[in-house]
């Protein structure tokens, strides 16, 4: 009797490990990280934009100095970049866009973020997309200089 009750446990044991470890597979399978790893792109050729001061809309008043550069998809967005007529229209955008944000909107880190997105969405709106791989032209938004008063 005392023989078929340790038979028993050490059955009742191994099928609880083999249920612990196979339970373990599956969840990883179906739940854990499905995302393949993505590359991590080198940086593209960048374009300043230069310093900013700009009012921003609060009722108090409130500046904001910045500068700007801009991370390009390739080497021929960058060689548009360089005519003064969209330089113009691009500063303008900057400008208009920042000027509708608030001080406490701008005071943190992830506000910062929302406006570098901002930026990088307007931006990409009035740009043509590169004429090889039909990407946008602005990868991201960098600000070289972020000071608020």
């Amino acid at each position: 009797m005392a023989k078929k009750a340790l038979i028993f446990g050490v059955i009742g044991v191994v099928v609880l490990l083999l249920g612990i470890g196979g339970g373990v597979m599956v969840g990883l399978k179906f739940f854990g990280s499905d995302k393949p790893e993505e590359k991590l792109l080198p940086p593209g050729p960048t374009v300043s934009l230069g310093s900013f001061t700009i009012n921003l809309a609060d009722p108090e008043p409130h500046l904001i100095q910045l500068g700007v550069t801009l991370e390009l998809e390739d080497q021929e967005t960058a060689t548009m970049l360089a005519d003064p007529g969209w330089m113009s229209r691009i500063k303008n955008e900057v400008i208009l866009t920042v000027k509708d944000r608030r001080y406490d909107d701008l005071k943190s880190s992830e506000g910062a973020q929302i406006l570098a997105q901002d930026l990088r969405g307007k931006l990409n709106s009035i740009l043509p997309r590169t004429k090889k791989t039909r990407k946008v032209p602005v990868r991201q938004v960098l600000f070289d200089q972020f000071m608020l008063q």
